[in-house]
């Protein structure tokens, strides 16, 4: 089960970065900040968002989905470690009568 997670994460860390890059650059997206093109701006009504950048709001949503899945998955192994280390060593320890 890890590994097919592992396999995914991997999947969608290429498929954010490939789609990150293949947006319009950092200077388009600022120029509406400092009052440029209307249309463009960020702060106006009109919707702009394109295919590309909602794959990669649902790509990033399903990459830290799968971030909190693994998190939990390895902290369920390690607290299973942790008893089982503790079981094993209460089982090796012994009592000695003392001798009088």
């Amino acid at each position: 089960m890890e590994t097919v997670l592992m396999v995914v994460h991997i999947i969608l860390a290429v498929l954010i970065i490939g789609s990150v890059l293949l947006q319009k650059s950092a200077s388009d997206g600022l120029e509406g900040l400092s009052g440029g093109s209307g249309h463009d701006a960020i702060f106006s009504g009109k919707s702009t968002a394109t295919f590309l950048s909602r794959f990669t709001a649902i790509a990033f949503t399903l990459f830290i989905i799968n971030c909190i899945v693994l998190a939990n998955l390895s902290l369920r192994d390690s607290k299973k470690n942790i008893l089982s280390k503790i079981e094993t060593h209460q089982e090796k320890t012994v009592s000695v009568p003392i001798a009088e």
